[in-house]
């Protein structure tokens, strides 16, 4: 039997014995009442229907081959052969980021799809290789065991403030994309050293009039995450993400403490960044930076606009909570030597000489 439409071609070769026709004797020894054998061969069948099982991945495209041989019992049935995959391409939603396969193969058994040994390429033309699949047993229960390894720099973070306003940026490096876990309860897991082309930007404020004396103030910060996340939480509920990154001092790190002026503080350094959102949309920041060096661009009112210079040995630290960091770090303009607690006090959870507690709800120490 062949099913064609211009798009793609099914050739199915069958046999099934169901029990009305038992006593006719179309049954073997080998073909048991209830028992199927079938040969399917595809040619062209579009990717896109994956995305209706998968949480966390979207935007499915390309097409694959199959030649598969489906044997047995209806409620167990066997499984062998191979898919090929032809221009495709995905969306891992979270980290908004696009990868693309083509002419790629993977074999299938009663326990594994395995796609072990394919290429996957980024954007960018970077390259890393599968490890592992989809997981399931006897064609249900299906899950995912799969990483993406790049051996050399890959993209692994695309977001931009729309799609996270907590950090956002482009993350470039080496390391391992790790997906399990079953196809509604998605967990992906970053392990990356970041390289050249990495740029993380992390939004400390909101801003209100320039007059007012706390002229940068903080939300409560269970509003903000009920404000500016609501709505992209509710899409990702299904997924628990654990992004750990080891940050070295090709990547640029910016802290934006007023957008609208450019009021920024970018720096290069080291350190170990762990962010997690679990499936419920609690989100937590943990780790240490240490700034290399940095520059701070100082605006006020508008009028005011000074570049200073951050020394390096600056420290940077989260310890749960992203609206509540750590910052000691101290900055030098022509012969003025001060820290920055000086110039932004309002976000500042520590400093040596004058504050304590944390950014949501700072106090100045006299």
């Amino acid at each position: 039997m062949e099913i064609s439409n211009p798009q793609s071609l099914f050739s199915v070769d069958a046999k099934y014995n169901p029990p009305a026709y038992k006593a006719v004797g179309v049954a073997s020894k080998q073909q048991e009442v209830n028992y199927f054998d079938i040969k399917l061969k595809a040619t062209s069948f579009p990717l896109d229907f994956i995305e209706n099982f998968i949480v966390g991945a979207s935007e499915f495209k390309g097409t694959v081959n199959t030649d598969l041989k489906i044997n047995g019992k209806p409620n167990l049935p066997n499984i062998s052969g191979e898919l090929v995959v032809n221009d495709a391409s995905f969306k891992v939603d979270f980290l908004n980021t696009r990868y693309f396969l083509n002419q790629q193969k993977a074999t299938i058994n009663n326990r594994w799809i395995d796609a072990s040994k394919a290429v996957v390429t980024d954007e960018a033309g970077g390259i890393a290789r599968l490890r592992g699949g989809i997981t399931h047993r006897n064609l249900k229960d299906f899950g995912l065991s799969l990483d993406i390894i790049a051996e050399t720099p890959f993209i692994a973070l695309n977001t931009t403030k729309a799609d996270n306003d907590v950090f956002y940026g482009k993350g470039v490096g080496t390391g391992n994309i790790t997906f399990t876990g079953s196809f509604s309860q998605t967990n992906i897991q970053v392990k990356a050293t970041t390289q050249s082309g990495t740029k993380i930007i992390i939004p400390v404020s909101s801003t209100q009039d320039a007059e007012q004396v706390n002229f940068i103030q903080f939300p409560n910060k269970d509003d903000v995450k009920r404000d500016t996340f609501g709505q992209y939480l509710s899409e990702i509920r299904g997924v628990d993400l654990d992004l750990n990154l080891t940050l070295t001092d090709v990547a640029q790190i910016d802290l934006v403490f007023d957008e609208r002026s450019g009021d920024i503080l970018s720096g290069r350094g080291r350190g170990d960044i762990q962010i997690y959102l679990d499936r419920t949309g609690e989100l937590a920041m943990y780790g240490n930076y240490l700034i290399e060096q940095g520059e701070y661009l100082f605006t006020l009112f508008n009028l005011v606009n000074k570049p200073f210079v951050v020394q390096r040995g600056g420290t940077l630290r989260w310890r749960g909570d992203p609206f509540n960091a750590a910052i000691d770090i101290n900055a030098k303009y022509k012969d003025l030597s001060t820290s920055v607690a000086n110039l932004i006090p309002e976000f500042l959870s520590y400093a040596p000489e004058d504050l304590q507690k944390g950014l949501s709800n700072p106090q100045i120490l006299t």
